[in-house]
């Protein structure tokens, strides 16, 4: 979940980051923002809740309050063995991973922690 704060103005954000982001990282996204208007700040609404593929489940279209159901299957979020052509095009949120590409990161962390 992603709770927020989006402004007037961020309407690119609400329309294009959140479904990408639940799709690159393939897990449900729920992205909720506040509405109303603060310190001279008007909050524009629009949450949403979108599914493992970037498709859209709930959103508010207003900067009303608002009450947003939808059902997930926590289990697809889960399977992290993406198979778009069985065999040619298989993906592995984790397996595929190549530390041996970031190790020196890491290094750097563990000393620090």
């Amino acid at each position: 979940m992603l709770p927020t704060n989006w402004p007037t103005g961020a309407v690119s954000t609400v329309k294009y980051l959140i479904q990408a982001r639940a799709l690159e990282n393939h897990l449900y996204y729920a992205a909720v923002n506040r509405v109303g208007e603060e310190r001279g700040f008007r909050f524009i609404g629009q949450s949403r809740i979108v599914d493992i593929n970037g498709e859209l489940l709930a959103a508010s279209a207003t900067d009303q309050p608002e009450i947003l159901y939808a059902e997930i299957a926590p289990e697809r979020a889960r399977d992290k063995h993406i198979v778009k052509i069985p065999g040619k095009y298989e993906l592995h949120r984790t397996a595929d991973r190549r530390p041996e590409m970031y190790g020196v990161l890491c290094e750097r962390r563990a000393k620090n922690s």
